[in-house]
């Protein structure tokens, strides 16, 4: 595993793909991002570690120079068979906020302008019930899902989730994107794009869950 996050600096078109996606080489460093081959074909590896940093897995993101229709899947874990875990749990320590995002590069776009965020490896629809303790000591949990259909149902199930879970003493935000953003925009467009200030969403396009129990 540590071989490809060596490797990947050999490779200076998936490091410009990166650099256009907001991750600097300071972020491929941090995050110990790669680049290898695995299952038969190349894909960037994103180290997934537990709460104790000790890693899980590997986030394999198809190489996206690769067409789309030679590769059925844009993402998979190694080894085969790994689950769908929180990545980022180092960032619900020592705080009393956080950022829920849709995908493991907009996390750590985040992370890198100071705001602290997390994100599940499995999607917008895969948080499971059992991680909801990892909002215990968080006051104020901000979701920001991508701009689809997806991203508005994952975002409110997760919404009433937390809020379910911890009798709405939570303050839960949902933040949605403008319309410029695109279809199944996200966070990385948002800021990289569009180069709007992600503080200002905060402020303007975030929306207070109103819980109602079932």
């Amino acid at each position: 595993m540590n071989e490809c996050f060596v490797r990947i600096f050999e490779f200076p078109k998936i490091t410009e793909y990166l650099h256009s996606r907001g991750i600097s080489d300071e972020l491929i460093i941090q995050f110990k991002l790669g680049y290898g081959n695995f299952y038969g074909k190349n894909w960037i590896t994103i180290p997934i570690t537990d709460v104790n940093g000790n890693c899980l897995f590997l986030k394999l993101r198809r190489d996206p120079y690769i067409s789309k229709e030679s590769e059925s899947s844009k993402y998979k874990f190694y080894p085969q068979g790994s689950e769908a875990s929180i990545y980022g749990w180092e960032s619900l320590l020592n705080t009393d906020s956080v950022a829920v995002v849709e995908g493991e590069f907009d996390r750590m776009l985040l992370e890198s302008i100071g705001i602290r965020s997390i994100t599940s490896t499995g999607g917008a629809m895969t948080f499971k019930k059992e991680w909801l303790v990892v909002f215990k000591n968080i006051k104020n949990i901000s979701i920001l899902f991508d701009n689809d259909v997806a991203g508005v149902k994952g975002a409110r199930r997760l919404a009433y989730m937390i809020a379910e879970k911890y009798n709405n003493e939570k303050e839960i935000n949902i933040v949605t994107f403008p319309n410029d953003v695109g279809e199944s925009g996200d966070v990385t467009d948002y800021i990289v794009l569009l180069q709007r200030d992600i503080v200002e969403l905060f402020k303007t396009n975030s929306q207070r869950f109103d819980y109602e129990p079932l």
